[in-house]
């Protein structure tokens, strides 16, 4: 257990919570849909900053982005952005380092990964403002992310003597297992009980998967291009990943298999590798880095 927290950092591309956080940004790009067409420009940074900024989350109205950061060179907390005003509060200010800022559907409460004194790791449930910590896997110490399935169920990745994807109810704190070794990409939507991970192949290369909680159905959906472990989805399903500071999309629902560039930051932005969508559908943040991708 004590070993959990540097691989989990590890896996999670954090590095140690000092010297060797790597050097992110997040970005802030226009997206435009026309008949189904995609088109991405005016790329802004909106963290500009030297240091650990990471892990972006629009809120509901997509008016607002969460993310972390780190100010200390000793934890990581939540910071919230307005797009409006173009200014970021520091919500979170604890001990304990907060990871992956995810709003909870239907409710006035954000949710995180906190990484507590005993380097164990829970989804805790705060409320926006970053107050009243609860935590909601108190039976699972190993979790590295989390996706919201529905109002009461949690994708996690888990991480104990083997990487596990599991699903928890929250209420009755019961555990699902379904599937072995995933990667640490997990994307849910809010209209369908579906999960999308990722596994890696006998070539090295990712491949998503599709779940669906419901019906128990597994389906092979898309394969990432080498060297990627990261993707996002649009409001109408289709996938999109960064490589080489190019923006990737793929339909699958259309059995394209082949992905195609939507946007070329590598000049504006460089390097990217994570990518939150607007519930809007009209903005995306993304995650830009130096050096070796995290």
């Amino acid at each position: 257990m004590k070993q959990l927290f540097s691989l989990m950092l590890f896996l999670s591309g954090i590095g140690s919570l000092c010297a060797q956080m790597p050097e992110t940004d997040i970005y802030l790009v226009d997206m435009h849909v026309n008949s189904g067409v995609y088109t991405f420009d005016n790329p802004v940074n909106i963290t500009n900053r030297k240091g650990y900024d990471n892990q972006p989350y629009f809120s509901a109205q997509g008016n607002m982005i969460y993310y972390v950061a780190d100010y200390s060179g000793k934890q990581t907390d939540i910071m919230l952005y307005g797009l409006q005003d173009g200014k970021s509060i520091q919500l979170t200010n604890t001990p304990e380092s907060e990871f992956s800022p995810t709003v909870m559907r239907g409710t006035d409460y954000i949710s995180c990964v906190r990484v507590e004194k005993d380097s164990s790791q829970h989804v805790y449930r705060y409320t926006k403002t970053g107050n009243y910590p609860v935590d909601l896997t108190p039976k699972n110490d190993s979790v590295g992310y989390h996706a919201w399935v529905d109002d009461y169920h949690i994708a996690l990745f888990v991480l104990d003597s083997i990487r596990t994807l599991q699903v928890v109810e929250v209420r009755s704190q019961t555990y699902d297992t379904i599937a072995l070794n995933p990667g640490r990409s997990l994307q849910t939507l809010s209209f369908v009980p579906e999960i999308l991970y990722t596994q890696m192949n006998a070539d090295s290369i990712w491949e998503i998967k599709k779940y669906n909680y419901k019906s128990k159905e597994k389906l092979d959906w898309a394969v990432l291009p080498k060297g990627v472990e990261d993707f996002s989805i649009t409001r109408d399903g289709k996938l999109m990943c960064g490589k080489e500071g190019k923006l990737l999309m793929i339909n699958p629902y259309q059995k394209e298999s082949q992905w195609r560039e939507v946007a070329d930051f590598s000049k504006a932005v460089g390097s990217f590798y994570r990518i939150a969508v607007s519930p809007r559908n009209d903005k995306i943040a993304i995650v830009g880095f130096k050096g070796k991708k995290p």
